[in-house]
């Protein structure tokens, strides 16, 4: 009956002598999001345009974690800084897009890109340009 706890120690040795203590090799190197918006492009009839009360969606994959968030950038996307794009969690927002004042009719780029649990960026953000017109207020 001695034997068994003598055994029991000595494969207990044997087990915690025999695990791997740390990993070994290199880190992957982190991938960047990838973000879609839920349309590519606006196809109206020739004169026809949108309102500028828009609600616009987007969605975002991570191959190596997970999409902590989106930024984005009512603009062309080369004359913004870093801080000039706003943060959110949602993967929807209505938006009321600009007009230059003094203009009936605009086209308005909008930007959005993922960021991942890393806070790497999507490096190519898709874009929609909206075709939009100013409503003159009814009285």
């Amino acid at each position: 009956m001695r034997l068994y706890p003598l055994l029991f120690i000595l494969l207990l040795n044997v087990l915690v002598v025999s695990c791997d203590s740390g990993l070994q090799g290199d880190l992957n190197e982190n991938l960047p999001p990838k973000t879609s918006l839920t349309l590519n492009e606006i196809n109206l009839p020739e004169g026809e345009r949108l309102v500028s009360q828009v609600n616009i969606s987007w969605w975002g994959d991570d191959p190596d974690g997970f999409v902590a968030g989106y930024e984005f950038y009512i603009g062309d996307p080369a004359e913004a800084a870093e801080d000039d794009w706003s943060f959110t969690q949602n993967t929807d927002s209505t938006f009321i897009l600009p007009i230059p004042e003094g203009s009936t009719y605009a086209n308005v780029q909008f930007n959005v890109r993922a960021v991942d649990n890393d806070g790497a960026k999507d490096p190519e953000p898709p874009s929609l340009t909206f075709p939009i017109r100013n409503t003159e207020p009814t009285l």
